[in-house]
């Protein structure tokens, strides 16, 4: 049994509710069957969410004690009655059914059995008049700091887990997804020169068992860094050297020992298991009691990325993008980045994500040239870095971080670009060549005698310098 209550003095027991019990009421009530085809209809195809509501019907029929064609069958009589308690009969049951369930489960997880419960009765024209109670949450999830995440990889046992923690980590994805890649998705990272590499999504991905994982069925691209390639890396020789070659078609991650002679992919709960194990390993939480909520599990994970992005000050709808998240509103209207434009501000963001105390301090030291040759810039052009600095300060209020003082230069260094370009004669008697330079490229051309002109809308760089002709 699933679980027991006691309401009203009566006792009320649920029944496990399986896959096969899911085949059996859509092959025997026709309005089960109308609600399957509506969530197939109005919901993203998950399969979890596909399962929570057959299950929240099966326990509802059990509560009301009736089959699903009867309780509706009885709404449809009861509408058309002229007493108002009589024909609102249903609403008052859905919310007994409520306040039973609250009793074993959180709120929010409560006013989604209802939600159910009231989506059932509108897949078969039997609208409940009804305002759905408030839902919040109950507890926090802990979002793991960047040297906790380095403290969960650290601990890892495997080159598996290693993998698992840093490709979650570092791109953000869902457990869903993680599960999910095929080796061809991400076959051009054995490249040795790689260090950072996009993966799309495609619709239609699926998971080992068949279920749609891609929630909103629209591809997308995420990108993985320098540290989960290299994990991911030493996880395939390792992988190879226990099962052997790896097809396109092949899961990305399964399990270290084979089951029968195969390998056995991942799932969810595996992935979870991964994340949860390094957690207590590393002494950042505490083996949780049946029952109880881990305070760190693979979707605190995807917090710390969606965190990093801000910090990184990625703008919302890009990173939703990276997430697969639906972007709606004048979000989805307007903003449109391309994969490069992803791209590079991922790379960007990179230095907030990475792991590895070299790559950080080169990106460190890396920043604060960058930022010198700027300010060089910036003077030779009459503009003085450090009055620009104070008025800006001035308007936030606060002071201003390198990131936030290379694009505040940025921008003066492109205005400036874009007068000297439009002065009439200029280049009558000098002839200049140009470049567009990436951001990784921009010091180093700086430092050669490249003048910054403007930065274009993808984020690239249009440079000019005498010819070489005049330079000599």
């Amino acid at each position: 049994m699933l679980f027991e209550s006691h309401m009203n003095g009566e006792k009320t027991t649920f029944s496990r509710c399986s896959k096969e019990r899911f085949e059996e009421m859509l092959d025997k009530y026709s309005t089960v069957s109308r609600f399957a085809s509506y969530l197939e209809a109005n919901t993203t195809g998950s399969y979890k969410t596909y399962a929570l509501y057959m299950r929240t019907i099966h326990r509802y029929a059990e509560f009301i004690k009736k089959t699903p064609d009867e309780l509706i069958e009885d709404r449809l009589n009861d509408l058309n009655r002229k007493n108002v308690m009589e024909r609102r009969k249903h609403e008052d049951i859905a919310m007994r059914f409520f306040g039973l369930i609250s009793k074993k489960y959180s709120r929010m997880t409560s006013v989604v059995y209802l939600q159910a419960v009231k989506t059932f009765y509108k897949a078969n024209h039997a609208t409940l008049d009804m305002k759905m109670p408030r839902a919040w949450t109950e507890h926090q999830d802990k979002v793991p700091t960047l040297e906790e995440v380095k403290e969960m990889v650290n601990v890892s046992d495997s080159a598996l887990q290693r993998a698992v923690l840093l490709l979650s980590a570092q791109s953000g994805q869902r457990a869903g997804v993680i599960c999910s890649l095929r080796y061809g998705m991400v076959r051009d990272i054995l490249d040795e020169k790689k260090t950072l590499a996009s993966v799309e999504v495609p619709p239609n991905l699926t998971d080992r068992f068949g279920n749609r994982i891609n929630k909103h069925r629209a591809s997308y691209t995420f990108f993985i860094g320098k540290d989960s390639i290299e994990a991911i890396r030493t996880y395939l020789r390792t992988r190879e050297n226990t099962f052997g070659k790896i097809q396109d078609d092949d899961f990305l991650f399964v399990a270290k020992k084979p089951f029968r002679g195969k390998a056995v992919p991942l799932d969810q709960d595996a992935v979870n298991k991964l994340v949860k194990r390094a957690a207590i390993v590393a002494k950042l939480m505490k083996v949780p009691k049946r029952g109880e909520r881990a305070a760190i599990h693979h979707h605190c994970l995807r917090k710390f990325w969606q965190t990093t992005m801000e910090q990184a000050q990625v703008p919302k709808p890009w990173y939703e993008s990276m997430m697969g998240h639906k972007v709606g509103g004048n979000d989805a209207s307007y903003s449109k980045p391309t994969v490069d434009q992803l791209r590079e501000a991922y790379q960007r963001a990179e230095f907030y994500l990475s792991l590895t105390p070299t790559t950080r301090s080169e990106q460190e030291m890396k920043k604060s040239l960058f930022l010198a040759t700027l300010r060089e810039q910036a003077l030779l052009f009459g503009i003085d870095p450090a009055k620009i600095r104070i008025e800006k300060q001035g308007e936030l209020v606060q002071d201003l971080s390198e990131d936030e003082e290379i694009e505040v230069l940025r921008d003066e260094l492109s205005q400036v670009g874009k007068q000297l370009k439009n002065l009439p004669g200029l280049g009558s008697s000098i002839n200049y060549e140009a470049t567009i330079v990436t951001e990784s490229q921009l010091v180093k051309h700086l430092q050669q005698g490249w003048d910054l002109l403007q930065e274009t809308n993808s984020g690239k760089y249009i440079l000019r310098r005498p010819t070489t002709k005049q330079l000599a």
